[in-house]
């Protein structure tokens, strides 16, 4: 996606700083308290709601796989709801960020959907409209911030799902060892625009 052109001397949004009480970027590794906007899931390598290994499928689905498509098609779902959202806050940097913080807290706790974001749809049909869609306005979150000031002018929406995928597998890998909501704040810094100098 190509993002919006950053005019000269703008400056970033105040709305994209960290949220009230957060550790800067900089800190050590202890945990903030979860953004207002959603509490946090527990942190787990799988979906707290992907079966157990060898367990049966439920009667609505036929097959494992079927159950399993199902349940990625919902996480996306809901991030694609989340960003909807998010673009009807007339405060472009502010609906951005506040976006961001929601989905990596879905990611860090659902290993499954960091999986799902990186791989595409892959034997799941279904799959790849949902994520059409999630990109799509996932991505005019980023251009309606670029046009405010509030996100660097040379991200894209490619970026937003890698950066919130590897946000996901991170978290699978180090476990306590560090704080996803610490790690949201360093992404949306990474994002955020920077002064023209």
């Amino acid at each position: 996606m190509t993002g919006g052109t950053q005019l000269a001397g703008t400056r970033p949004s105040a709305a994209c700083a960290p949220t009230p009480g957060a550790p800067a970027a900089r800190s050590s590794t202890r945990p903030m308290p979860p953004s207002p906007s959603t509490s946090p899931a527990p942190r787990s390598t799988t979906s707290p709601a992907t079966p157990a290994p060898g367990s049966a499928p439920s009667t609505r689905f036929p097959t494992m796989e079927a159950l399993l498509e199902a349940l990625a098609v919902d996480r996306v779902r809901r991030l694609t709801a989340w960003a909807q959202q998010a673009l009807a806050d007339d405060d472009a940097g502010e609906a951005f960020c506040a976006y961001l913080r929601r989905a990596g807290e879905l990611h860090a706790a659902d290993r499954m959907l960091s999986d799902v974001v990186a791989s595409g749809p892959g034997a799941f049909p279904r799959l790849g409209p949902a994520l059409d869609a999630l990109n799509a306005a996932a991505s005019e979150l980023l251009r309606r911030a670029q046009e405010a000031g509030a996100a660097r002018p040379d991200a894209s929406g490619a970026d937003i799902a890698a950066l919130m995928s590897g946000l996901g597998r991170a978290v699978a890998a180090f476990g306590d060892q560090l704080s996803p909501q610490r790690y949201v704040e360093i992404l949306i810094a990474a994002l955020r625009a920077q002064p023209a100098g």
